[in-house]
């Protein structure tokens, strides 16, 4: 069987940058074990990587480049760089399709034309799903957007021209992968993916876990505060609205949070919390982009971490928290809450209301003798899922190869 897979990101010295890319390239390997033969590709591969993974010919990543820089020139919106940035990607991975293939496994469901050729051809077409489906993000979205004033301002998360890529592609589909039960749930419930097969297995996302320089301190920690730590990059999606106004009730009802913010925030995201909390950078630290040496320390170092998100599948923050020994606080609408037990090793609360993650910053702080002890159970918890990857993946293998 003759297998091209498709990620978008980067990838370096074989580590690519996403959980779901990580399980792409995973996958790969053991489908070349089972006597595939697979080539992977991503935007570009550094370093050194296994001959298996491959990037587009220097005249694409040159071309990429002048996009991009055009983009930031033209000040475009980000989401405009992206959705020209997938269409580049898209046209050059349509014609890696010049050569005989009989199956695609992708990640990247923004490559119409490459969903367009395959089906005409007769090339069956696998999505490894990285998110719920875009049509119940882009109707979440919007509401919330309307309802927070935001409804001029678009992201990736609801351009319309982006989704009506997406909706091309879900039409062309074979079959869907997903990795937790929500993000499957999503997909069935997609009238655009009411031709597909649907395959579900339960697996956790692996992360980069790098001993921690425990001499090095970034900022000083308040050990007689709550030390919240939040990571992402931000867009309405990710909920930091609903978190931020947490923090502010909880410190005026007397419970002492400092909330440190990782990660890039969309630029017109960022303004609209400006406007809504006064003195905003005066009450909370904004980290910008985290290094994994700098991530790892402030993982090490609060006292929980929390994923607010409106809808996300399965946030590989939340793994990497717990991998640190950390409980972890995530909403309903995340893939992974599977992992999470109230008061055990963390706590799963409803989105889109800020009270719910007052209750439980109310009792972590006043219960923050116990969060050691939930930090080692969230460890054991990730321990354990990993157990099972080995089996779930396997259940991949099994599959496609029939």
């Amino acid at each position: 069987m003759k297998i091209l897979a498709i990620g978008y990101n980067s990838v370096n010295n074989g580590q690519a940058s996403s959980g779901r890319e990580r399980l792409l390239i995973d996958v790969s390997k053991k489908l070349i074990k089972n006597n595939c033969e697979v080539k992977v590709f991503f935007k570009r591969a550094k370093g050194k990587n296994e001959n298996f993974i491959k990037s587009f010919s220097l005249i694409y990543r040159v071309i990429d480049i002048i996009l991009n820089q055009s983009c930031r020139f033209f000040k475009f919106p980000d989401y405009k760089r992206r959705y020209h940035s997938e269409n580049l990607f898209d046209f050059f991975i349509e014609r890696e399709l010049k050569n005989k293939y009989d199956l695609i496994i992708t990640t990247n469901p923004w490559i119409p034309k490459t969903s367009t050729k395959a089906r005409l051809n007769d090339v069956k077409l696998i999505l490894l799903s990285g998110n719920p489906s875009d049509n119940l993000i882009y109707n979440l979205i919007k509401k919330e957007k309307r309802k927070i004033g935001l409804e001029k301002y678009f992201d990736s998360f609801d351009s319309i021209d982006r989704l009506n890529k997406y909706n091309i592609f879900a039409k062309n589909v074979n079959e869907v992968i997903t990795i937790n039960k929500f993000t499957a749930q999503t997909f069935q419930d997609d009238k655009f993916f009411s031709n597909s097969i649907f395959f579900n297995v339960e697996i956790s996302q692996l992360v980069n876990h790098k001993p921690l320089n425990t001499k090095e301190e970034i900022i000083n920690v308040c050990n007689n505060s709550l030390n919240v730590f939040y990571l992402a990059y931000t867009s309405t999606l990710k909920g930091l609205h609903y978190l931020i106004e947490s923090i502010l009730k909880a410190n005026e009802l007397g419970f002492k949070t400092k909330l440190w913010i990782g990660g890039n925030i969309e630029h017109h995201f960022f303004e609209f919390l400006q406007k809504k909390f006064p003195n905003l950078k005066n009450n909370f630290v904004f980290l910008g982009n985290l290094d994994s040496k700098r991530k790892n320390w402030y993982y090490k170092n609060c006292d929980i971490f929390i994923c607010p998100s409106l809808i996300d599948m399965s946030p590989v923050t939340v793994f990497e928290a717990m991998s640190n020994h950390k409980p972890v606080i995530l909403t309903s609408n995340c893939g992974n809450k599977w992992i999470v037990e109230n008061y055990v090793n963390g706590f799963v609360i409803d989105p889109f209301d800020s009270k719910f993650i007052i209750s439980k910053l109310k009792w972590c702080y006043e219960n923050k003798n116990k969060l050691p002890l939930m930090g080692e159970n969230a460890f054991k918890s990730y321990e354990k899922s990993l157990e099972k990857n080995t089996s779930e993946i396997a259940k991949i293998i099994t599959h496609i190869k029939q």
